[in-house]
Formats: structure tokens, sequence, C-alpha cells
């Protein structure tokens, strides 16, 4: 009787592993996506700091800022997807999602302030305290896409590097 159950514990065990590899593929996957919306999201703060120097119209901020929000919000979606299989996540991928977290919410705290700022008062976007926190928000979109960048980039090497059976 022992013979028999053991091959279909082995089955069953087989099956959770093959499920947690997909799953901590899909979590590869998906900061991929995240690093790539960093990356865009780096080019639209960088270029929202450029108009806010020039004289450009509070309307282009404002459609630039709405174009950050998109890609913050598109983040926290995905980020949402991680979430709901994070307990498949390695080792490194936790340290990813636990340091990469906080900053996605800092930069979406800063966008809420400036499109509150837009809402309240459009014409005084190119005075001083409202530049700062246009160079804020391209700060933490730099510092995110940086740290994303990283732990994607380092995930990638441990992945491909010989003898690695792992699957960071």
């Amino acid at each position: 009787m022992s013979t028999a159950a053991s091959p279909a514990v082995s089955w069953k065990t087989t099956l959770r592993e093959h499920r947690f590899v997909s799953e901590t593929c899909d979590i590869n996957r998906l900061l991929a996506e995240v690093k790539h919306l960093a990356a865009q999201l780096t080019e639209d703060a960088s270029d929202l700091v450029s108009y806010s120097r020039g004289l450009d119209s509070w309307e282009s901020l404002s459609e630039q800022v709405g174009r950050i929000n998109e890609h913050i919000d598109e983040a926290g979606r995905t980020f949402q997807r991680i979430a709901e299989i994070r307990l498949a996540a390695s080792p490194l991928q936790a340290s990813t999602i636990e340091h990469v977290s906080p900053l996605l919410n800092r930069i979406a705290g800063a966008t809420a302030r400036l499109i509150h700022a837009i809402d309240e008062n459009p014409k005084r976007l190119f005075m001083g305290e409202y530049r700062e926190l246009i160079e804020k928000n391209s700060d933490l979109a730099s510092q995110f896409a940086a740290l994303i960048g990283a732990f994607v980039d380092f995930g990638g090497y441990m992945q491909k590097r010989p003898g690695s059976g792992s699957h960071q």
C-alpha cells in the first residue's frame, strides 16, 4: 500500500513545484513590466521638469502629469498582481517587492499632490514651490527606475549564471 501512495504524493509534489516555478517566473515577468513602466515614468517626469522650466502652458503640464499618473496606476496594478502570487517569490523577488513598493507609493503621493496643485490653482504651477514638487517627482521616478532596474537586472544575471538552477 505504501508504494501506491508514493506516486500520488510525488505527483502532487511535482505539481506544486511546477506551480511554484511558474509563479516565480510570472513574478520575474511582472517585475520586468514594472521596470519598463519605471523607465517611461522617468522619461515623463523628466519631460515635466523641462516643461516647468519653459513657457509651456499649465495645460501641457497637466497632460504630462496625467501620463505620469497613468504609468503609476499601471505599475500599481502590476504590483497588485504580484501581491496575489507573492508567496511563490524567491528571496530576491521578495526583497525587490519589499524595497520597490514603498517608493512607488511615495511617487503616487507626490503625483497626487501635483494633481491637487493643478486643480487648486493651475496658473501657479510655474512658481517655485510647484517646481519643487515637479522636481521631487522626477527624482523619485529616477530612484524608482534605478532600484527596480538594479533588482531586475541582478535577478536576470542570477538566472543566467552557469550552474544556477534558481528561478530568481
